[in-house]
């Protein structure tokens, strides 16, 4: 059953790598997986990490590792550089931030999602990492005890389209409800780009939703050069989820 799973993989274009399989160095490229997800890079008798230079239409990777301190170490022991992404999640102990352009072409980022297990908060080398990214239109953030102000003031200049921020210490009773009274200030200069916007704090969240409509208006109906174009942002709904006393996720609609 195995090699016949193994067989099929010139016709997927997602893998799941969570066991202990091992691949070989010599393996023949593959060119149909475009999302690869790694549970773990170093393992005592595997090599996730081995598969990703013969995955030649990787175009999403997803790694997910709660013990190694600095995967980016692991990449560069297998001389893995220069890697080309659209879609890069990182979920890790941590990272230094400014080093991740040793081993991805941050040029072609369109999303980065960067999750730190450990209590770092590195603001500035988020601005540096944003900089560096100039395709990049969906971001999502988990730190501990993550400032939502400190977050939005590093990607001030930069064109953001969807945003979501979780600080994973609980805040205090009706911090969430404050981030909500402040959500204005956060999005500041990035209301013409800015589709959702999402806030989570411990078990809360608060999600806002914004559509942009265009009006065209022209005095010469014929001419098409003389258009006007007005943008229009507002929050179409905010959503709440909460836990309720049994522990159990509510989903509050206020319109």
């Amino acid at each position: 059953m195995l090699q016949q799973q193994l067989a099929r993989l010139d016709v997927i274009n997602q893998l799941q790598l969570y066991n202990d399989l091992r691949f070989s160095y010599s393996m023949e490229d593959n060119y149909s997986i475009e999302r690869l997800y790694i549970e773990g890079v170093e393992r005592l008798y595997s090599d996730p990490l081995a598969i990703i230079p013969h995955l030649k239409a990787l175009t999403t990777l997803c790694i997910f590792d709660v013990t190694t301190i600095n995967i980016l170490k692991v990449f560069r022991r297998r001389n893995i550089t220069n890697l080309k992404l659209k879609r890069l999640s990182l979920q890790v102990c941590k990272i230094p931030i400014r080093e991740l352009g040793e081993i991805f072409d941050l040029r072609e980022i369109v999303y980065f999602e960067l999750v730190f297990f450990k209590n770092v908060r590195p603001y500035s080398d988020l601005k540096w990492l944003a900089s560096n990214m100039p395709k990049l239109r969906d971001i999502k953030i988990v730190w501990w005890n993550a400032s939502f102000e400190k977050i939005m003031e590093q990607l001030a200049g930069h064109r953001i389209v969807n945003v979501r921020l979780h600080s994973l210490q609980p805040k205090k009773e009706g911090d969430i409800q404050r981030c909500e009274s402040t959500m204005p200030n956060l999005i500041k200069g990035h209301e013409r780009s800015l589709t959702h916007f999402s806030l989570y704090s411990g078990m809360e969240e608060i999600t806002g939703i914004w559509d942009r409509h265009k009006w065209y208006t022209r005095k010469d109906p014929s001419d098409n050069s003389k258009v006007n174009t007005h943008i229009k942002i507002f929050s179409r709904r905010k959503f709440f989820l909460k836990m309720d006393a049994y522990g159990q996720q509510q989903i509050v609609i206020a319109g």
